[in-house]
């Protein structure tokens, strides 16, 4: 039906059942282990955006109306941006 917040949910869970060591280990063991795992999750992802706002699609090259958002914003944000504004061509200013 479309719903994929379960997926999500247990696909984190299996992620952490992969970094605790055991089911016997104590609870400040296990919080290491789950903020170790969090950092890591938070570099990839700074990673990923750093990448998106650095790489310039060449759709956006020498755009005037873009030049301000260009490498401040992701490129999914952009595309969003710019869907928004086609919608906003075709239906005017009505």
């Amino acid at each position: 039906m479309g719903n994929t917040a379960t997926n999500r949910a247990e696909s984190a869970h299996a992620r952490l059942k992969k970094y605790l060591s055991s089911g016997m280990s104590d609870l400040s063991t296990n919080w290491q282990f789950v903020r170790d795992m969090l950092e890591l999750q938070h570099t990839a992802i700074d990673a990923s955006f750093q990448t998106s706002i650095i790489m310039l699609e060449h759709r956006f090259k020498g755009k005037v109306l873009w030049s301000n958002l260009i490498r401040n914003i992701s490129r999914e944000a952009l595309h969003h941006l710019v869907v928004e504004y086609n919608k906003a061509l075709e239906i005017g200013t009505d």
